[in-house]
């Protein structure tokens, strides 16, 4: 059969050269490489940057005409890629606006964003050698993330990001860049993977760059990076090593047109004018009548002791002090406003202890005080008014360790979202403290034997609010015109000698996820004038089978005249306090048994005899409890001793001889004696 071949005529080789020189119409050749264009109005440009870079071949120029270019490019090639305006040729992404894998490369004169910030990176450099200059870089969740090894960023604009950059690798230069409004932070120094430890950045620069209002340089755990030259306008570095060696080196910058200071292993310093500062390793050094404002971390304490600072002012600042494994320093007359963090304690287990923090005033923060890991130290006479929170101590699961034995004295508490947050704190102490028209002036979750004694709450949306604490104590305070005085999920809790006082609820005990509060203790407190004195739910007691509580509503009476209702008192819910007091008292002692009048055999009370002594026939028990008061002496006819007791209520087996006899019962509170109860007793051993 015959076969049809196409004749190469003239006119056919003219249509297939026409065919070719349109084709490569994109491309000019010059001395370094073939240049492609992409956009433009010429001939056979290229529409797309991605389609150029798959035609290009290392070595080549690709040149983009002004526009917006809305795709994910994938640098894989050794090439030179260059806007024609940096203002208007501009790079959109989805995920990975650019993502650049070849070494050499050059990205020059563009603006390069994401559509969205929702785990997006503007440029992804995982190659080494590799150039971007004169570029804005904005509106990512990561403006740059780099992995790759010798890569520079040098005149460019990365603004508006969640992090402006985020070095994973080494020998990088950062410099002269302007960073503004990175949020979370303008460059961040750290490796992580979920697989575990890796590699830190080390011995990158970052030299002669403009940082304004955003979120700083954080470093972690790195190795001999320097950060020298910078100027930060409300802006600066935050460091969080958690390992000591081969520390950076910074040095010759600036934060607001002032000093930053950075000291290693130094004492006995004394500093006033700063910018910003950071001491390492150091002790004896005083900070005083120094304006550390508008900054991301104002002064950061590393493995120091015996640091005074002393009336300052931070205003502005996203961490005013940061403490890691410090201890035994003072922070005393300083004013904190308006800034994210005034004081984070964090570190080891146990390292950030016996510091003092006095006498400071707290006004319009976000957080006043933040234990993230701080053991034993001691808050006291501060004024912390207006804050979302004015302290929160939490637990760091990671090393097993918690915000335990801090102690709160003497404080106020005023106006604030919440005053005090304890979240998995053990022992820590409230005492002495005025909480008023706070939101919630105490919320305590998992804490265990936590004391809050003789503070002062008032009209407050909640004083107390508590779930799954343990063995707590909440003894001679005043509740004072709060929604709720005491509400929460409580497990043995010692609840004794406050005043509830006009409270829409006294206390309120509820459930939580099918667990109801239980074993607590409530007696010997005064609900006068509440809208609903208290709520129960789960098995609690509200007297100590002797003395309750007293209660302004009650309507039962006293017969028998010995300061106990003849009729309980039922608590709204499951409650019930079977010892109502009649009266407020202070100090109120009652001795249930013996009783003058009754007959006693064998330590059973029988029945009244009306005499005006008490009859008994064998051994007696002597039961009663006290309150308002130390402790309980009780001695026979011949002032000898019987027994002495602290604790309430109390009992005592005593033997009787046949015959009269008079016991003395007294009660202490500090020195003196406040009660005194005399019964006439005959005896038949």
């Amino acid at each position: 059969m015959a076969v049809n071949r196409l004749k190469l005529t003239p006119i056919v080789l003219l249509i297939i050269l026409l065919s070719a020189l349109s084709f490569f119409s994109a491309e000019k050749v010059s001395a370094d490489g073939r240049i492609w264009y992409v956009g433009g109005s010429g001939e056979g440009n290229f529409s797309s940057i991605q389609d150029a870079i798959k035609y290009a071949k290392h070595g080549d120029t690709i040149f983009v005409y002004s526009g917006v270019y809305c795709e994910d490019i994938r640098v894989y090639k050794k090439l030179k890629i260059i806007g024609e305006n940096v203002s208007s040729t501009i790079i959109r992404g989805t995920e990975i606006a650019v993502k650049i894998i070849a070494q050499d490369v050059l990205l020059y004169n563009f603006t390069i964003e994401t559509k969205t910030k929702n785990e997006t990176v503007a440029i992804l450099m995982e190659g080494p050698y590799c150039k971007i200059k004169n570029c804005i870089i904005k509106n990512s969740e990561k403006g740059l993330q780099i992995k790759g090894k010798n890569n520079e960023i040098t005149n460019c604009y990365i603004v508006n990001n969640t992090y402006g950059i985020h070095i994973e690798g080494n020998y990088i230069s950062i410099k002269k860049n302007v960073f503004r409004n990175n949020t979370h932070c303008d460059i961040l120094l750290h490796a992580f993977s979920i697989y575990g430890p890796v590699p830190q950045p080390r011995e990158n620069k970052i030299d002669g760059n403009e940082f304004i209002d955003g979120g700083g340089i954080f470093i972690v755990e790195t190795r001999r990076n320097k950060i020298c030259n910078n100027s930060f306008v409300n802006d600066g570095i935050v460091i969080l090593y958690f390992n000591m060696s081969n520390l950076d080196e910074i040095e010759n910058n600036t934060v607001n047109g002032k000093p930053f200071y950075f000291i290693l292993n130094e004492n006995n310093i004394r500093l006033e004018d700063a910018g910003a500062i950071i001491l390492i390793n150091c002790s004896n050094i005083t900070v005083e009548y120094a304006n550390l404002s508008r900054t991301c971390a104002a002064l950061t304490m590393v493995k120091c002791r015996n640091i005074l600072i002393n009336s300052c002012k931070f205003y502005g600042d996203k961490i005013a002090i940061y403490l890691k494994n410090s201890r035994d320093n003072i922070i005393y007359n300083n004013e904190f406003s308006f800034n994210r963090d005034c004081i984070i304690f964090s570190g080891d287990k146990y390292k950030n202890v016996d510091n003092i923090v006095k006498n400071n005033r707290f006004i319009n923060n976000e957080v006043g005080l933040y234990f993230f890991l701080g053991n034993s130290n001691i808050i006291s006479r501060n004024n912390f008014s207006h804050n979302k929170k004015a302290v929160e101590l939490t637990a760091c699961y990671c090393v097993d360790g918690h915000s335990d034995y801090n102690i709160f004295t003497h404080n106020l508490f005023y106006d604030n979202k919440v005053g005090i947050v304890f979240y998995d704190s053990v022992e820590s102490v409230v005492e002495n403290n005025v909480m008023r028209k706070n939101r919630k002036a105490i919320v305590a979750h998992a804490t265990y034997k936590t004391t809050v004694k003789n503070n002062v709450f008032e009209e407050n949306i909640i004083a107390y609010s508590g779930r799954y604490n343990w063995d707590g104590i909440i003894e001679y305070n005043v509740f004072s015109g709060n929604e709720e005085g005491v509400s929460g999920l409580f497990f043995s809790f010692s609840i004794r000698y406050n005043e509830f006082i006009y409270n829409e609820k006294g206390i309120n005990f509820y459930g939580v996820d099918n667990m109801a509060p239980e074993n607590n203790s409530v007696c010997y407190n005064r609900f006068i004038n509440n809208n609903l004195s208290a709520v129960n739910n789960g098995t609690n007691f509200w007297d100590d089978g002797f003395i309750g509580n007293y209660w302004s509503d009650y309507e039962g009476d006293d017969k028998d005249g010995d300061g106990i209702g003849d009729e309980p008192y039922l608590i709204s819910g499951e409650g019930v306090d079977r010892c109502p007091m009649m009266q407020q008292y202070e100090h109120f002692l009652l001795v249930k048994k013996p009783r003058e009048g009754y007959l006693y055999i064998f330590d059973r009370g029988i029945l009244p005899v009306g005499t005006k002594r008490a009859l008994v026939i064998g051994d007696i028990t002597i039961a009663g409890s006290a309150m308002g008061i130390n402790s309980i002496y009780a001695m026979d006819e011949n002032d000898e001793g019987i027994f002495y007791t602290k604790k309430m209520p109390f009992e005592y087996k005593w033997g009787l001889t046949t015959g009269f006899h008079t016991l003395t019962i007294q009660a202490f509170y500090k020195y003196d004696i406040v009660c005194t109860k005399e019964i006439e007793i005959f005896a038949i051993s």
